[in-house]
């Protein structure tokens, strides 16, 4: 990462290191069919930020690659971003896209790259996420504002992503037995209706 800023052109606001441990993604084929690409739920390009507002992960990029979004906590910034740039007090507490929200915002006055050669292993803890319920709430909160923010992407892309989250959140409770999928499905059904009223 120090030699990549060594030599980082000017227009270059933040760098981000490589995940090179990311967990498998389940059901990663519905990503990659044309139709959800089309819809805007999934771009094969990394660091893509979709018009529904969902982001493609960034994860064992294999050259320097520009990118639309960085992970806050693995991005190396420069200091004039932070004189013009803040965090959206949305996201106080449990955090979640405050990531997303902030480089967006910056990326589209600068550049931002991960970083291949800047390898990093990120070993989620088992109480880093709020519970079911509550993070599914959280989950359809924070992107539908998120979206709303920027006229350029689309509230009606988000539901359909949202709706989708929800779907495969069920598939994983009954796959993996595990009831804090159907309470993030909960959640997410519920913020989802509450959004509308």
């Amino acid at each position: 990462m120090l030699r990549f800023w060594e030599t980082a052109a000017p227009d270059v606001g933040g760098a981000s290191f490589n995940l090179v441990n990311h967990p498998p993604v389940f059901a990663a084929g519905l990503k990659h069919l044309p139709l959800s690409e089309r819809i805007g739920l999934y771009s094969a390009r990394p660091g893509a930020v979709l018009p529904s507002g969902f982001q493609v992960m960034l994860a064992g990029i294999e050259a320097d690659t520009a990118v639309q979004w960085l992970p806050s906590g693995t991005s190396v910034w420069r200091r004039d971003v932070f004189r013009a740039f803040r965090f959206d007090e949305w996201f106080a507490g449990y955090s979640y896209l405050e990531d997303l929200d902030f480089s967006y915002q910056v990326g589209r006055t600068c550049r931002l790259v991960v970083v291949a050669n800047a390898r990093q292993f990120h070993y989620p803890s088992s109480r880093g996420r709020l519970a079911g319920y509550r993070f599914g709430l959280r989950e359809v909160a924070n992107r539908l504002h998120f979206v709303r923010k920027h006229e350029e992407l689309s509230a009606a892309k988000c539901y359909l992503g949202l709706t989708v989250r929800a779907l495969l959140s069920l598939v994983m409770a009954v796959r993996e037995r595990n009831r804090d999928y159907v309470r993030r499905t909960a959640g997410n059904v519920v913020g989802m209706a509450k959004s509308l009223i």
